[in-house]
């Protein structure tokens, strides 16, 4: 499983549910912050709104590394509550890039905030090391995805990825969707309720998912690997105003992130050994868990425009946003 200590996607979106209009309330504008890196040798300060979690172990790698100074960059890390509060200082101008889940991006974006994707977090979804699961009691009838029609199922919280997703491969498996009964909870209290007969399955992930499954529970689908393979669900944005008064410092940063990754791939014991310090883990944490991500340079755009379909065909967004909307791609 994964080695977060709050996992990457799941988590994520938990802590963003509900609070778009956050992201939304700076939309009008403010100051373009940042400025060009010259050609002086001076190094451009980027305002960078981060979440320390262990997804963003490879950004913290790439600093002390030097690859954003090689490129002309100066970094000034403001640590963020969670993606929304990020977007709304990103909109408002007192921060130039910052971390978002991909489904956030997607929904406030189709809300009208002027915000893109420019770059990869941390690489891509890795089809052989699960980072969340639906899972069911040991006894439980339920042997597949179609079984929840019309069953109570946890989900962290509406509208997030793993909830939709359910959704999606309970169709895939020929169930109906529009049944099941989502109930929102935090991961701590999942497999209690699962336990205790108050929900029929939970949508949870590292470290629960261990957890949960050692008590004899049932994984029965991995429906982030089945809906988002190899695609990419979390990304630094920028805005609009950003990106058109900035391109070479996004540009740069774009770069620097490609090393990261690149060199992140190359030396993931590097990566691992930041990790237990910087997002607060214990070094037995992490021996039983699987990263659930590739270090990779891509930024997916085919998934991104995907997340937004599905966020449309399922109700949660009242139209799909455009790739151009939704990911910058600099012009030749």
């Amino acid at each position: 499983m994964n080695i977060r200590a709050r996992s990457k996607r799941a988590w994520l979106a938990a802590i963003t549910a509900g609070a778009m209009a956050v992201a939304l309330a700076g939309c009008a504008g403010g100051d373009s912050g940042g400025s060009e890196p010259d050609k002086s040798g001076e190094l451009t300060t980027v305002r960078v709104g981060n979440l320390v979690y262990t997804g963003t172990a490879p950004f913290q790698l790439g600093i002390k590394k030097g690859f954003f100074e090689e490129e002309g960059l100066k970094i000034e890390q403001v640590e963020g509550d969670n993606p929304a509060a990020i977007a709304g200082q990103i909109t408002s101008g007192q921060l130039d890039i910052g971390f978002a889940t991909t489904t956030f991006l997607a929904t406030v974006v189709a809300q009208g905030a002027p915000l893109k994707a420019i770059a990869a977090v941390d690489g891509l979804i890795d089809t052989k090391a699960p980072a969340s699961a639906i899972v069911v009691p040991a006894d439980s009838p339920i042997k597949s995805p179609k079984d929840l029609s019309g069953k109570k199922v946890a989900v962290v919280a509406l509208g997030s990825e793993l909830h939709l997703i359910t959704l999606v491969v309970v169709d895939e498996d020929g169930g109906d969707s529009k049944t099941v009964q989502p109930v929102q909870l935090p991961f701590p209290q999942m497999q209690q309720a699962l336990e205790a007969g108050n929900v029929d399955a939970i949508v949870t992930t590292e470290p629960f998912l261990t957890a949960t499954l050692s008590t004899g529970a049932r994984d029965i689908s991995d429906p982030e690997i089945d809906v988002f393979p190899n695609g990419s669900v979390t990304a630094w944005i920028a805005s609009d105003s950003f990106i058109k008064s900035n391109p070479k410092a996004v540009a740069a940063f774009k770069r620097a992130m490609e090393k990261t990754l690149q060199y992140s791939s190359d030396h993931k014991d590097e990566v691992l050994a930041l990790i237990p310090d910087y997002a607060g883990l214990e070094k037995s944490q992490l021996e039983n868990m699987n990263l659930g991500t590739v270090f990779n340079p891509k930024l997916d755009s085919d998934s991104i425009v995907k997340m937004a379909d599905l966020l449309h065909k399922y109700g949660f967004i009242d139209k799909a946003p455009t790739l151009e909307q939704l990911v910058y791609t600099p012009k030749e």
